[in-house]
């Protein structure tokens, strides 16, 4: 009977072991579960604010009330109707107003005419009509290169579209700079879009996860020590 005693008091503090080492782990689970949850939240929160910092900074920008249009030329006369000509040789340089729609006056040399106009690196030739070119609203500064060729018609005062010959010379008409133009429309903006703000979020909480997983992983790895000596020390 006393055998039979001892072996069920002996029973009985090996389940309170038990029960003690998995309360312990529980704890320390949980533990390393908020720890976790909280570093996480920082470096979301962290990542959200300086999203938000930038796009405000971006909607801030102060919008220039005039843009400049700088007109390089040989052989030509030019002139912008309302507009004065700051002129510096071959470069002749027009502020105008925003969202203006200027008319330009080209009056070629006599023995000259337009080949080619390229406005911004795009070719505009075809809206030069009767000696004027007539732009959209200028939303940028813009810069006007005007090419010319002798005219060999022997005409004068005639229009520069009727005295193209493209037989002359194929590759005159081909623009090699148009696609490449220099109005920065292409460029990136730097907008806030949802995918750049996606990309900012990922950038700040990807530098900041590993700190809460090594906390994660060192509680962990306490607790199952914790286990082991416990274990060691009932048997």
């Amino acid at each position: 009977m006393r055998e039979i005693k001892g072996i069920s008091s002996g029973s009985v503090e090996n389940r309170k072991v038990r029960v003690t080492i998995a309360l312990i782990a529980t704890i320390l689970i949980i533990a390393a579960t908020v720890i976790a949850v909280y570093f996480t939240t920082l470096s979301v929160l962290a990542a959200d604010a300086g999203s938000t910092s930038n796009f405000q900074s971006t909607i801030s920008t102060t919008v220039p009330d005039s843009h400049n249009i700088r007109v390089e030329k040989s052989h030509a006369d030019v002139v912008i109707e309302g507009e004065e000509d700051q002129s510096d040789g071959n470069m002749d340089n027009f502020v105008v107003d925003r969202f203006a729609k200027p008319k330009i006056q080209i009056t070629p040399e006599k023995g000259w005419k337009v080949s080619r106009m390229l406005l911004n690196g795009e070719d505009v030739t075809e809206q030069f009509k009767d000696g004027y070119l007539t732009l959209e609203e200028v939303c940028e500064d813009l810069t006007l290169v005007i090419e010319t060729a002798e005219d060999t018609s022997g005409g004068e005062n005639k229009d520069q579209d009727k005295d193209k010959d493209p037989g002359k010379n194929p590759d005159k008409d081909k623009d090699p700079n148009k696609g490449t133009t220099g109005s920065g429309k292409g460029k990136d903006s730097g907008e806030k879009t949802p995918m750049n703000k996606l990309k900012n979020w990922k950038a700040a909480v990807t530098g900041d996860e590993a700190r809460p997983m090594l906390y994660t992983i060192a509680v962990i790895a306490a607790g199952v020590i914790s286990v082991l000596i416990l274990r060691r020390k009932s048997k």
